[in-house]
């Protein structure tokens, strides 16, 4: 699995406003994770399996819930997200197709 174009300032930023409680109240800190990834995946060179990318896509969702793991909505929003990109990784004949999937989702 090969992966550029990843902006670390750009995911950092995100997951430190939602730790920093720039963003605040429940629904907008889950709109904010998944937007703020779909935004660094929309760019994304990434080469690798679709079960490789849906398992890229998890990780970062992971890391984003970690900035508040107690907002409930945040870990709701990821957990439908993570299993939709695993059930569409199944079918997926390429790893843009979960990244496209998941911009479309979020």
């Amino acid at each position: 699995m090969r992966c550029r174009g990843s902006y670390p300032s750009r995911r950092t930023t995100s997951r430190n406003a939602i730790r920093d409680m720039v963003v605040r109240g429940a629904p907008a800190i889950a709109i904010a994770a998944a937007l703020a990834l779909a935004v660094e995946v929309s760019g994304l060179d990434f080469t690798g399996t679709p079960a490789e990318a849906a398992a890229f896509v998890s990780k970062k969702l992971e890391y984003l819930v970690s900035s508040r793991p107690t907002a409930v909505n945040l870990s709701d929003a990821a957990t439908k997200l993570q299993n939709l990109m695993s059930r569409i990784a199944e079918t997926a004949e390429d790893a843009k197709d979960i990244f496209q999937a998941y911009i479309e989702a979020a």
